[in-house]
């Protein structure tokens, strides 16, 4: 009887402790989405030498997704995209502004505009793929050490914006060469 209780604690243990998830569930979503604070309907302005782009928060999609050991789905992504539309004209300007965090092992940020003349395509990039990132010494924890407080991203090897965590993108330069900062 004491062989039975014992095995099927064992048992219990063990079906109980087994994590079925490839990575622990610690990855910082608040200090993560906390670089776009942006929420739906939210007006933004940018201002330039007196002149003023004012934007209108027309999509946020914020998503997270912690991979399972019987998925083939990766181990953790998590990502915040937010499209500003322009309340100034008619046609489809705009940014948007996208962060990512794939496998705990690359962090992007990005900014796009495709609207002239305020092109912009800043962008900021960590990757260790280059590492084996599914080997058990695989630090999974680095890729949090880059969620600094504010990040340059750049186009060209230039400084093109900025973004802050809990305010969102602080300012950034367009194709002509403006810099435009958030009201």
């Amino acid at each position: 009887m004491k062989t039975k209780l014992y095995f099927m604690t064992l048992f219990v243990i063990c079906v109980c402790g087994c994590d079925m998830y490839l990575v622990p569930d610690d990855f910082p979503k608040e200090e993560f989405y906390s670089y776009a604070p942006y929420q739906q309907n939210e007006v933004v302005r940018f201002i330039s030498a007196g002149d003023t782009m004012t934007y209108v928060v027309s999509n946020v999609s914020e998503n997270y997704n912690r991979g399972r050991k019987d998925c083939d789905c990766g181990k953790e992504n998590a990502d915040k995209d937010v499209c500003f539309s322009s309340i100034n004209s008619n046609g489809n300007d705009g940014l948007r502004f996208c962060i990512t965090c794939i496998d705990r092992a690359m962090f992007s940020v990005y900014v796009q505009s495709e609207s002239k003349p305020y092109n912009v395509n800043a962008s900021y990039r960590i990757d260790f793929f280059d590492e084996d990132t599914w080997s058990k010494s695989y630090d999974n924890y680095k890729i949090f050490k880059y969620f600094v407080d504010e990040i340059i991203l750049s186009q060209d090897d230039k400084p093109t914006a900025k973004i802050k965590k809990g305010k969102g993108l602080l300012w950034f330069v367009d194709a002509e060469g403006r810099t435009w900062t958030a009201e």
